[in-house]
């Protein structure tokens, strides 16, 4: 307790102890409701990663059963990278988009050229590894649909949009 001096007399004053107490008290609570805040934020962020999983798992399930050749390329539960490896180059997405709705991809390049030289087959076979990503993305754009930026699939990328284009 704070002590006060009166004159000669020292006593303590329970008002001033109180407030301290309740200054204390309003402190511990904060700090408390501080630590609540992180475990929920923790608790919140394993939630919500699991949910992203749980879509791009049915994402990629649903790709898997309407195109064969997904199942060799696409896991059944992957991982966000590996999700984007596998619908990187279009391929799989060009594919379903036109089973879905048939020519709405008009060129689809079912694989990359190689050539003898290899600086020009790797320039050739970069602009076709983007051609069908172009391409999917012109084709959603026009239909009005979901759509993300070839980007999100990029390293570093988030396929949360990817996910709502396809299951949306």
């Amino acid at each position: 307790m704070r002590q006060e001096s009166n004159g000669n007399a020292t006593f303590s004053s329970p008002v001033k102890s109180l407030r301290g107490l309740k200054a204390l008290a309003s402190n511990g609570d904060h700090q408390a409701s501080a630590a609540e805040e992180i475990i929920n934020d923790d608790e919140l962020a394993q939630r919500k990663a699991g949910e992203a999983a749980s879509r791009r798992y049915q994402a990629a399930e649903w790709l898997r059963q309407m195109d064969h050749g997904a199942s060799e390329t696409l896991p059944k539960e992957p991982s966000e990278e590996e999700f984007c490896l596998a619908l990187r180059n279009g391929l799989i997405l060009c594919n379903v988009l036109n089973k879905v709705n048939p020519g709405a991809v008009h060129k689809v390049v079912e694989s990359p050229i190689l050539a003898v030289q290899a600086t020009e087959g790797a320039a050739q076979s970069a602009i076709q590894y983007f051609e069908n990503m172009r391409n999917f993305l012109m084709a959603v754009k026009d239909m009005k649909l979901l759509t993300f930026e070839a980007s999100d699939l990029e390293k570093g990328g988030s396929s949360s949009k990817v996910v709502d284009c396809i299951l949306c």
